[in-house]
């Protein structure tokens, strides 16, 4: 791979013929604006991707892309929620891909803008992530792209659809491990919860709006064409995949609000246990702490003060009133 050294945007572009790549290069906008020129002629197309966008780098696109303006405008605007927005054979595809850092316990997102013609795809990669990595070589690719952008398209969108599924699993993964936390009895157990939970929240405000994107497609799709056609069953079958990471999703949130539930439940036993605890030994210390108080008002006139026998007395009724709760308490599991 060549570099072109200017001060211009960067994109890397890739030439395919018959879902081959014969070529790829880091060009500038003005190249990029060149290449689409010559490659109206049909036998090829080009995929395009361009990573951390800015606003300025977004105008300077825009300018260049030959795009319907209703369309540049989503290619302007970051900070979307996912959509799908055709014009003719024209379309913008909003959608943010999601990875899951294990060790942070973080989903982090990253939005795309997905410009898809027949003559070219442009991956836009709006919130400082490398776009990059979602295009790749592989004997499926090859497939994908024997069809045109279109099925370039359907192979970016479908790796990003497994990119959720893939997410949804290592959530799961650390969900399993805070119900081992809770029955461990580990105090910071509600708060990771609470922290695994935002990140479950996150993890579907990136999901859910794609596929009410992808289902709007879908019926937009069915209207206008045969429902069995190869875009429509495409189309549906990304609709499954990314309804799945969905329900998981859905699924993990239910699972975890259970968990909290269940670990207010184990910590309000505890708290029940403690009280018992501390009840037993109050009433058990309550009978020899009365009876020394009331031999400690010091009236003249308390026989049991003269007795010989009154002071081993009073410690013996202190014992025995002692032992005999602690076997009551005891025998009800409350010690």
């Amino acid at each position: 791979m060549r570099t072109v050294s200017d001060n211009d945007v960067r994109v890397t572009l890739a030439r395919y013929v018959r879902g081959e790549r014969v070529s790829c290069d880091e060009v500038s906008l003005h190249d990029l604006s060149g290449a689409l020129v010559a490659c109206d002629d049909g036998e090829h197309f080009l995929v395009a991707t361009v990573e951390s966008v800015t606003a300025l780098h977004a105008s300077l696109l825009a300018e260049v892309l030959p795009l319907d303006e209703l369309l540049k405008q989503d290619v302007l605007s970051p900070s979307q929620r996912a959509r799908i927005d055709r014009v003719g054979e024209q379309s913008v595809t909003v959608v943010k891909t999601a990875v899951y850092d294990g060790v942070r316990e973080r989903v982090e997102l990253s939005e795309l803008h997905i410009v898809t013609t027949p003559r070219f795809l442009l991956v836009l990669g709006h919130s400082g992530m490398p776009s990059g990595g979602v295009v790749a070589d592989s004997p499926v690719a090859v497939a994908r792209f024997k069809s045109g952008t279109r099925g370039a398209f359907y192979h970016v969108v479908e790796r990003i659809a497994q990119g959720y599924v893939s997410v949804a699993e290592d959530l799961e993964r650390d969900v399993e491990g805070i119900e081992l936390q809770v029955f461990g009895g580990d105090i910071h157990a509600p708060e990771h919860i609470y922290r695994l939970g935002r990140e479950v929240l996150k993890f579907q405000q990136a999901v859910v709006p794609f596929a009410d994107a992808l289902d709007g497609l879908v019926d937009e799709l069915e209207s206008v064409d045969d429902p069995h056609t190869r875009e429509a069953l495409q189309t549906k079958r990304l609709m499954r995949r990314v309804s799945r990471a969905m329900e998981r999703a859905a699924g993990l949130r239910e699972l975890l609000s259970e968990i909290l539930e269940v670990n207010s439940a184990l910590i309000a036993q505890q708290q029940n246990e403690d009280m018992k605890k501390i009840s037993s030994w109050a009433a058990i210390l309550v009978v020899p702490t009365l009876i020394a108080g009331i031999y400690g008002m010091n009236f003249r006139r308390m026989p049991e003060l003269s007795w010989v026998l009154g002071y081993p007395f009073a410690l013996a009724v202190m014992a025995v009133s002692s032992g005999l709760l602690f076997v009551v308490f005891k025998r009800r599991n409350w010690l």
